[in-house]
């Protein structure tokens, strides 16, 4: 399967946008309905959609507030693999 790549251009401070990306309450407003981990190189982060729905991820990279890395762990099979970002 071919990666997909999504390049988000905010005109915001870095900080901002790594609390949208890289916290519960900011993945909360944008993407999951609710949210819970810990916030840490290593933490384990739950991405609640709806019952079906029900992802784990591993933070792989942490690095405030220019990177924040998951791998998602248990998510539908095209989802499984690592999810990062820099900002």
């Amino acid at each position: 399967m071919a990666d997909i790549i999504h390049e988000f251009v905010v005109n915001v401070e870095p900080g901002r946008v790594f609390q949208s990306f890289a916290t519960q309450s900011g993945l909360e407003k944008w993407w999951t309905k609710t949210s819970t981990g810990e916030t840490r190189e290593g933490g384990n982060f739950r991405l609640y959609f709806e019952p079906e729905f029900d992802w784990q991820a591993k933070v792989t990279r942490y690095l405030p507030p220019s990177a924040f890395e998951l791998e998602i762990t248990r998510s539908h099979v095209d989802w499984i693999g690592t999810v990062s970002g820099a900002i």
